[in-house]
């Protein structure tokens, strides 16, 4: 059975962001993408989703990870076992 893969909201021109986005493109981690944007709707989504309104925020099932930098990500992946390839993103 295949495993939904992770999402991850994100903000163009965010430093976290940007550096998540590169983490898991280069250990070729598949996920979904959602971008933020500066409207209502964008923001109302990741804050359903999250309970927040930073980026960078990652969902997984039921876990979530909000307003990381790689350390928290690679710990992250590792303990839900996403570190293994998870299909192109």
């Amino acid at each position: 059975m295949e495993r939904a893969r992770p999402v991850i909201f994100y903000r163009r021109g965010c430093l976290k962001s940007d550096k998540a986005l590169e983490y898991l493109e280069a250990r070729r981690i598949g996920y979904e993408t959602i971008e933020v944007k500066d409207d209502e709707g964008s923001l109302r989504q990741l804050e359903y989703a999250t309970g927040q309104t930073k980026t960078p925020a990652l969902v997984h099932g039921n876990t979530r990870l909000h307003n990381f930098g790689l350390p928290e990500l690679a710990s992250f992946l590792e303990k839900h076992q996403l570190d293994q390839k998870h299909g192109a993103a």
